[in-house]
């Protein structure tokens, strides 16, 4: 209940708070979490881990659910911070990884493409999206998933902006 509170506190107070729905397959519309549920929305945004090929298939271990919003990809992800795939003059602040995955993957992803949609309303002079509104925007606009337990849409730029530029006339 903290955690829920203090999100909610937070997208009531118009910060975006994207959040990994996390990697255990768990179906989040069945009874085990009804407590959770009973809540109500949160106004985050909760991320789902697809495939990274054309189809944005739930990826096995991505839990889902109604709640779920928007998906990122939950593999074949490029990162520094650890090197596993090569490392710059063996400079350990220049390491990276070619198996970073998961919904740990796709929350960033889903993340910086709402920071991108921010700043495009921002630079046009327009006051800022609340949480629910760029969610919402995403959704609308999005790449459908495949198949699997809903993890909801990839977000697609372009539609959004196009969308946006219709809206903000």
């Amino acid at each position: 209940p903290n955690v829920w509170t203090i999100t909610k506190t937070a997208t009531d107070a118009g910060v975006i708070v994207v959040a990994a729905a996390g990697n255990g397959d768990q179906d989040l519309d069945s009874s085990d979490y009804s407590t959770y549920s009973d809540y109500g929305d949160s106004g985050a945004v909760i991320v789902g881990a697809g495939s990274s090929d054309v189809l944005h298939d739930k990826m096995y271990f991505s839990t889902y659910g109604a709640r779920v919003n928007i998906q990122g990809w939950g593999e074949n992800v490029f990162t520094t911070g650890y090197g596993y795939y090569s490392a710059i003059d063996n400079d350990v602040n220049q390491e990276y990884t070619s198996s970073f995955n998961g919904t740990s993957s796709a929350s960033p992803i889903v993340a910086s493409a709402l920071a991108a949609i921010q700043d495009y309303v921002l630079s046009n002079g327009n006051d800022p999206l609340s949480p629910q509104n760029i969610r919402q925007l995403v959704m609308d606009t999005g790449i459908a998933q495949g198949i699997g337990g809903n993890i909801g849409v990839f977000p697609e730029l372009e539609n959004a902006i196009l969308s946006l530029d219709s809206d903000l006339d």
